[in-house]
């Protein structure tokens, strides 16, 4: 899909060149406006600049292109209705372009959860806004949404442990973005517009001050239910959200340290009654703010980084004493390498769900870079997710490339076990009996080409006929 949406976009280019440079042009004017906001300090030339950026036909006509590009929509917008529909871009006034909804069913990696669809209108608005609160805000050196993710976080916190900050806590905003309320959230995203903030930002959703989770994202029979709080799946929602952290973590004490990512608050002190205290303050602060009240999740739990197993921003974390040198080790949360284990073994396992359970693997290496002993828990455990997908083909031709990526797999990560049928998980019925031996069948020939003495356990030679190792 990506290399169609990269080749549609050429093709657009070259068909449409002068357009193109006028996209080029519009694009460095509106990159220049946004860099004078960003340097400057003073409140009236900020209001001016952001008044004129939100105003600009040249961002406007450069905004709604890369939306449209984005939307896969190129086909649908020639030339001239990219600047047609660029004209009529308002940021002060409600849009009325369509969004979509669709509940994606749980499964065994994540819950269910609703996606927000935004059209190229939309969306050209929402990245407009965040150019400006990125340009206007200034993070605060502990929060990390925008400036380096969980992995910088956990790296500050190794560093505040290295202090000799032992004790931490970690608190999160239950339904962070639903609890947020309009009239707050405008002054804490001052200098931009009020009417900017209605219209773009909120979007029109409901200001219920009522106290109910169901006003949230949930679906009904009838459709959605009433929408409040900030638009999950907004571009400009991160950064307003971080900046109302930003807001709440100013009125702790200075006598803790605190990581922040999105609405995890990581609150580290020297002792355990620093932590609870700040806690507590932090608990008050929520219920109090001015875009709120925000509610915290109940947690009373304060780990000793030295001596306990810890769960922290989605990673589980244990010191290790022993190590050379001694030092914080990381991997993600047990419950999703449990899930991911289990979805292995179970005999029941549908294909679906053996897919998704690879594609986590695919992706955890780069989701989680400081734990050290993913490349290789992810390579054995893909192994074992594409040999139950070989065991149940039809044929020994369909399950050809499941064996090819097993046993790249297996050749090229050198720590894992080099007796392969190790790697291959037990059959789950007699379909399988038959299709594992057929996947050792297969690869023998591969293994024994780079390793002549190794023999795998088999009954009989009906493999594909292969010397390429």
């Amino acid at each position: 899909m990506t290399t169609m949406v990269r080749r549609s976009f050429q093709l657009y280019i070259q068909a449409n060149a002068d357009f193109a440079r006028e996209i080029e042009r519009a694009g460095e004017t509106a990159r220049d406006t946004i860099g004078r906001l960003k340097a400057t300090g003073d409140r009236n030339k900020r209001r001016l600049l952001i008044d004129r950026f939100l105003k600009s036909s040249d961002a406007k006509l450069y905004y709604l292109f890369r939306a449209v590009v984005r939307c896969n929509l190129l086909h649908r917008f020639p030339p001239g209705r990219v600047a047609s529909e660029a004209e009529t871009l308002d940021l002060f006034s409600g849009e009325i372009e369509h969004a979509g909804f669709y509940q994606k069913p749980a499964t065994t990696l994540q819950s269910a959860r609703v996606i927000t669809i935004f059209g190229p209108r939309k969306k050209a608005r929402q990245n407009m806004v965040r150019a400006v609160l990125e340009a206007v805000h200034q993070p605060r050196p502990d929060q990390y949404t925008i400036n380096g993710g969980v992995p910088e976080a956990l790296k500050a916190l190794v560093r505040d442990f290295n202090d000799g900050y032992f004790f931490a806590t970690e608190r999160d905003i239950r339904r962070f973005y639903q609890h947020i309320r309009r009239e707050g959230l405008a002054n804490i995203l001052r200098p931009l517009p009020k009417r900017v903030v209605d219209s773009v930002v909120w979007d029109g959703r409901s200001d219920d001050w009522a106290d109910t989770d169901d006003l949230s994202t949930a679906v009904s029979a009838d459709g959605l239910l009433p929408l409040r709080g900030l638009p999950q799946g907004s571009a400009c929602s991160p950064i307003a959200a971080e900046m109302v952290v930003a807001s709440l973590l100013a009125g702790l004490n200075d006598d803790v340290r605190v990581r922040a990512y999105a609405d995890n608050v990581i609150i580290l002190g020297r002792t355990e009654n620093e932590v609870l205290a700040a806690s507590e303050q932090l608990a008050n602060l929520a219920n109090a703010h001015s875009a709120g009240p925000l509610r915290l999740k109940d947690n009373d739990t304060v780990f000793d980084l030295r001596k306990q197993t810890f769960a922290l921003l989605g990673y589980e974390g244990s010191f290790l004493a022993s190590g050379d040198p001694p030092r914080l080790d990381w991997q993600p949360r047990d419950y999703k390498l449990s899930a991911i284990e289990t979805i292995v073994t179970n005999p029941h396992t549908s294909r679906r769900e053996l897919i998704d359970a690879i594609k986590w693997c695919q992706a955890a290496r780069y989701a989680y870079p400081l734990w050290e002993g993913g490349r290789i828990w992810c390579a054995e455990v893909q192994c074992a997710l594409h040999a139950r997908i070989a065991y149940s083909l039809p044929s020994n031709l369909a399950r050809y490339q499941s064996c090819r990526i097993i046993f790249n797999y297996w050749k090229e990560n050198l720590e894992v076990p080099r007796e392969l049928q190790l790697l291959l998980p037990e059959a789950a019925n007699e379909v399988e009996v038959a299709g594992r031996q057929a996947v050792l069948d297969i690869m023998t020939p591969w293994v024994q080409n780079l390793y002549p003495n190794q023999i795998l356990s088999r009954t009989s030679r009906l493999g594909l006929p292969s010397n390429d190792p």
